[in-house]
């Protein structure tokens, strides 16, 4: 019996000790990429939403900037919730020690509409232009890179066009059309449809079940509909035909997913050909669809940047203060 009782009692100690350790592992994992701030950017005829996660230890001297898709905002995309494990790009970063920001574009998640109740490539490009400088700001000895995803990369792309904007290192992940592609004009006289999104606009990325667990997908798509209930509206799309890769002059990697739909390789590849970039890359993920960041290969994802960091040690541009 003492035996017995002891056993027992080792046993409930070392199950005690288990849990207490996950327990002490879990609130680790929690100090480091808990912070979550919530800024205003003042832009012109509006207010942006601009989302902060910095870890608490030691960083890296490393910013991030995100830019979101076509259809969902930036929480959804990059700070995913609830998912049961870790999926959040935002607390990836913040781990390791790197500090991101990421930007609702108008319309989006908590980032009014314009008073016109439409959104263009221009008038994004621009919000973006303006965001980047209030957070060089605040982050002067950073290096700071620029990461849009889907859309956001083209938005990303028009943006860093412009040589005055302090931003050291380029990534467009799943660019999402060839870059010869161009847009007819389209008239200004309509109204914003203002359509719905549905559970299956939110499921619609997801197209490898064996990559990406129900729980993850369920839990975007309960925050994707709550962030952005209503589609936001895009117009003047020919406004993408200013789009010239031979202007990206900055390192620039180029990341997709070897499965994406949307993202071909042929458009990668004509990407990467055109860019006029010394310094650049491109990494295809085996495996992987158009939100391989929210998939198991998360992990590749974050490599594939670390490596191309890696190559920069120090900031390549010269920093310009925003004027007030």
């Amino acid at each position: 019996m003492r035996r017995a009782f002891s056993f027992t009692g080792f046993g409930m100690l070392c199950l005690l000790c288990s849990s207490a350790l996950a327990a002490c592992r879990s609130a680790e994992r929690q100090s480091v990429s808990s912070s979550l701030r919530m800024h205003r950017v003042r832009v012109e005829g509006g207010e942006l939403r601009l989302w902060e996660r910095a870890p608490l230890r030691k960083e890296r001297n490393i910013t991030f900037l995100l830019v979101h898709g076509m259809t969902w905002s930036a929480r959804p995309a990059f700070d995913l919730e609830g998912a049961g494990q870790e999926r959040s790009l935002m607390r990836a970063f913040a781990r390791r020690g790197y500090r991101s920001f990421a930007l609702d574009q108008r319309g989006y998640g908590a980032s009014p509409r314009d008073v016109s109740g439409w959104l263009s490539p221009a008038q994004a490009a621009e919000d973006l232009r303006h965001t980047v400088h209030v957070v060089r700001e605040k982050r002067r000895d950073d290096l700071f890179v620029l990461l849009g995803w889907s859309r956001g990369s083209m938005v990303a792309a028009l943006a860093a066009q412009d040589r005055s904007v302090p931003v050291d290192i380029l990534v467009l992940y799943a660019y999402p059309v060839s870059p010869s592609k161009r847009y007819a004009p389209e008239s200004s006289c309509r109204l914003p449809p203002r359509r719905k999104t549905h559970e299956k606009d939110a499921r619609s990325d997801f197209i490898l079940p064996h990559r990406v667990s129900p729980r993850v997908v369920d839990a975007f798509v309960a925050q994707a509909l709550q962030a952005d209930p209503v589609r936001v509206d895009w117009w003047h799309l020919d406004e993408f035909n200013a789009l010239r890769p031979e202007a990206l002059w900055l390192p620039t990697l180029v990341v997709s997913g070897e499965r994406d739909p949307l993202a071909r390789p042929a458009f990668q590849a004509e990407l990467m050909a055109r860019l006029s970039a010394p310094d650049r890359a491109w990494v295809l993920l085996g495996e992987s669809a158009h939100a391989a960041h929210l998939e198991e290969g998360q992990e590749e994802f974050l490599q594939a940047i670390e490596s191309f960091l890696a190559r920069r040690r120090a900031p390549s541009t010269c920093f310009v203060s925003a004027s007030p």
